[in-house]
């Protein structure tokens, strides 16, 4: 190797190390950067909005209650082996609704408390994130990948593990995602809260919100 191709080769390397870097010298986080570099080694897949949904359920002393959430434009990715590799899921936050009342004055006040400054604020945080980090395989009957990621609520990213059902089968991604359950005091959601407010008796808010999701996706 001459000494003209050994600086060209030191160059390019160069170039593509400070490419995948942020201003500030750390790893890219932007999702279009990321996005560019699985679809170096894998295949990307778009999520459907509106054949993809998130359940919730939340509870106090007095009883519970269960709704939904929305998905917004979302991309997935697999590697070459034809695996889940990566992937950022865009929450719509603005799309919180209540399932279980059948008054629509209380249903809406319900709601209405959910998106303000009490809980989600979704005025100033109208999306949510979740990041996949990284994926492995599950020997648990029910699922077949354990899901290593970071969700974002209300500007706050915390890591998260959850276990998943992935079936991928020519152009199209369809994930289960069995209950999970999410501590809301970690995302400074913290009103009438057991831990935080113990003296509210039945007034109290239980911290933990169960969670499960189907999620379709289509190859692009």
């Amino acid at each position: 190797m001459n000494q003209k191709f050994k600086t060209a080769l030191s160059i390019l390397i160069l170039i593509l190390f400070y490419s995948c870097k942020s201003k500030d010298g750390n790893p890219s986080t932007d999702p279009i950067q990321q996005s560019a570099a699985l679809q170096n080694y894998g295949t990307g897949f778009e999520l459907l909005p509106q054949q993809s949904i998130i359940y919730w359920l939340g509870s106090s002393p007095t009883g519970t209650h269960n709704g939904s959430l929305k998905f917004k434009e979302s991309k997935l990715f697999i590697d070459q082996a034809g695996n889940l590799a990566g992937g950022v899921f865009n929450i719509d936050m603005t799309t919180i609704a209540n399932l279980d009342i059948s008054d629509p004055d209380e249903k809406k006040d319900f709601e209405e408390n959910m998106k303000s400054g009490n809980f989600f604020q979704v005025d100033s945080f109208p999306t949510a994130e979740f990041r996949i980090v990284a994926v492995t395989a599950s020997k648990d009957s029910l699922t077949n990948a354990i899901v290593d990621g970071e969700l974002t609520i209300k500007s706050i990213t915390k890591p998260l593990r959850i276990k998943a059902h992935v079936n991928i089968a020519e152009n199209i991604m369809l994930i289960i995602i069995p209950e999970f359950i999410i501590d809301r005091t970690e995302w400074g959601i913290n009103y009438n809260s057991k831990k935080i407010f113990s003296n509210l008796l039945d007034n109290l808010i239980n911290d933990e919100i169960k969670i499960n999701m189907k999620i379709l996706a289509l190859r692009k």
